[in-house]
């Protein structure tokens, strides 16, 4: 189990460094693409949107601009995730989830993922230099992992700037 719960975070730190390198790639809009995109439309051209705003669709930009990377690599981990991958949350942070496909002794992957939590440090300044590049605010990274159903959070771990 030490070995898969490992590579999960070797998996995350994959995740960290291709999300600021995520290019101009054009990917379907989501659905926090599609509400912000709206809002901007009735937005008048001579009205500023606020700082919060504006941050918050550089976070949504760069999200999507990821989500590409995030697909291929699904057949990688699929035999550890049964699902993965980024979302915005706020406006400013950057989340990465990672569900398990198999049950996971929740206290042992916790206490496993925590010992590791050096890797995702380590490619924190790179992951926040790629966020501000893109205009995100003072951002945050959180990672998510959950067991097997989905709904049980077994460790997560934020990361100001």
């Amino acid at each position: 189990m030490r070995t898969i719960v490992i590579t999960c975070v070797a998996a995350a730190f994959c995740i960290a460094l291709m999300g600021c390198n995520s290019g101009n790639n054009t990917t379907e809009p989501n659905e926090d693409t599609t509400n912000t995109s709206q809002t901007q439309q009735q937005t008048p051209a001579n009205d500023t949107p606020s700082q919060a705003q504006s941050s918050r669709d550089a976070l949504v930009k760069f999200v999507d601009e990821s989500q590409s990377a995030v697909e291929s690599m699904r057949e990688s981990f699929g035999s550890i995730y049964s699902d993965f991958g980024i979302k915005a949350e706020g406006d400013s942070t950057l989340v990465y989830y990672y569900v398990f496909k198999d049950p996971m002794d929740i206290e042992a992957s916790a206490q496993i993922l925590a010992a590791s939590s050096d890797t995702l440090e380590s490619a924190k300044e790179t992951v926040f230099a790629g966020l501000r590049a893109a205009g995100v605010k003072d951002p945050v990274i959180k990672y998510q992992y959950f067991d097997s159903d989905g709904t049980t959070l077994i460790w997560e771990y934020v990361i100001e700037s």
